[in-house]
Parts: structure tokens; sequence; C-alpha cells
């Protein structure tokens, strides 16, 4: 659908640039596919191999960034401060954005869930997932703080093997902790009350910035909501919407969303090909 799309877009070239960024989605369930006959690849026994080696090289990238800021001196009583902002450009070519270093961690600690049966990492683990958690907060991502927040409680409340007073001390535990991180951490301090002004257009914020996004993508999507612009137009159909509102200072943002950059390029034929496409995956 999205190269079809192409045929009535006008900016072509960024449309081609996009769709070669978009091939994972398309490259990797064929890969899984081909493969899911495979026993050997699909063992448990190297499932559980591959996420211990992700975990561990995980937590040694994260050790190894915090060593490199140690011994650049970074690390100073600004260390919550500066640390999102400095592994967004001060690691070269290993630079990295806050959320997708977030998004990494969180997925490992979710892996770590099924690498505690493997007894002789189990205090490895412990140490580690402790390590992550910091690095987590460290990196205050408010989504993916309040995601694994989420995740944790459901895995505690509904695991029927943790006795109800063990369920009962964690939860206090992580709920303490998740306040006092709020309260005393300056830097998720002030993203958290993003909430605060989610509705003020006058004061520019992470959240309240996709309140206006999504907006501004929905008033588009309803000037052409069966097919949409094409997914070489996108950027350019966006970009003149927001140099109408005084919100976005002239600066251009993409929808920071792939269902609504797929409604925005293909329409609603193209969302609802997406979302079957999705729920194929997941059966």
């Amino acid at each position: 659908m999205l190269v079809v799309s192409l045929l009535y877009s006008n900016n072509t070239s960024f449309g081609l640039k996009y769709i070669f960024r978009s091939l994972p989605l398309f490259l990797f369930p064929i890969a899984f596919f081909v493969l899911r006959e495979s026993k050997t690849i699909f063992s448990v026994k190297l499932f559980l191999k591959a996420k211990l080696y992700f975990y561990i090289s995980t937590l040694i990238l994260f050790v190894v960034v915090f060593f490199i800021f140690y011994f650049r001196g970074f690390v100073t009583e600004n260390y919550f401060l500066n640390y999102s902002y400095r592994i967004i450009g001060q690691l070269g070519r290993y630079s990295m954005h806050p959320i997708y270093a977030s998004l990494i961690t969180s997925i490992s600690i979710i892996f770590s869930i099924s690498l505690f049966k493997i007894k002789k990492y189990k205090l490895l683990i412990i140490i580690g997932n402790i390590l992550l958690v910091l690095n987590l907060i460290l990196l205050s991502r408010k989504s993916a703080i309040i995601i694994m927040s989420v995740l944790f409680f459901v895995f505690i409340i509904f695991n029927k093997a943790i006795k109800i007073k063990v369920k009962t001390f964690f939860v206090f535990l992580v709920l303490l902790l998740f306040f006092i991180t709020i309260k005393f951490i300056p830097d998720i301090s002030n993203r958290f009350n993003d909430f605060s002004v989610l509705f003020d257009n006058t004061k520019a914020s992470s959240t309240n910035l996709r309140i206006n996004l999504i907006n501004t993508t929905l008033n588009a999507i309803n000037e052409k909501p069966l097919f949409g612009y094409g997914i070489g137009d996108t950027k350019d159909v966006l970009s003149a919407l927001e140099d109408k509102n005084s919100f976005f200072k002239g600066k251009y943002y993409n929808t920071h969303n792939q269902f609504l950059n797929t409604t925005l390029a293909t329409g609603i034929i193209g969302l609802l090909l997406f979302i079957f496409f999705y729920s194929k995956i997941y059966n």
C-alpha cells in the first residue's frame, strides 16, 4: 500500500526514502515465517540463550557508557540532569536517543524474568536489574518509566507463585521509589510536570507537542480520509499545516505515531491493512 501510494505522491524521492526505512516491517516477518519450522533456530533453549546474550550486552553497553562519562569528568552532582542529554551527542557514532536507550533497557529487564530460571546467573541478574533500573531512571523518559511500572505491577499482582506479603512489599517499594524519583530527580520531575500544561498551547512541552501533532495530523487526515496523501507527501502536508500553527514556531515535526503516519499516507484503507498485518503477526 505504501508503494502504491507513491503513484499519487508528488515527492517520490522522500517516499522512497521512507519506504526504505520501513523495510524491517516487511523483511523481519518474512524471515520469521520462512524459518518458523526450524526446531533448531526456534528451540526454547536457544531462545533463552539469545535473551541472555541480549541482556548481558545491554548491561555491558551502559556500564561502559558510565565509565566513559566518569573518565571524561561528566559524573558530577548534575549527573542526573545531564545523563540523558549527553547520551544523545557525547558518544560519537554510538550516541543514541534516550527513548531508544530506554527501549533497549526495558526489553532487557523484561527478558530477565525468564533468565532467573538459570541458577548460576541469578546473582548477575539481580545486580544487573538494579543497574538497569537506575539507567532507566537516569534516561528520564516518562513513557518508559510509566510502562515498566505498569508491567511490573501486572507481573507481581498476577503471579501466583509470589506470596501476598511479598507482593505487598514490592508494590509499596516500587510506589515509594516511583514517587521519590519523580519528586527529587529534577529532569524527571520536569517531564511529569508536563501533564500540568497538557492543553496549554502557550507552554511548550514534549507532551502537549504530541497533543498538537495528533490534532494537526487528524485535521490533515480529515481532508483525505480514504486513500491519504501518498507516502511521499506526508512531510510536505504536515509541514504546511504546522507552519500555520504558532505552537510549532516554524519547525517541522513528523507525526511521532506509526498508525497516524500510515493513515496520513494511505488513508483508512491503509490503516486497516496495517492493523490486519499486525493482527496476523500476533496470531
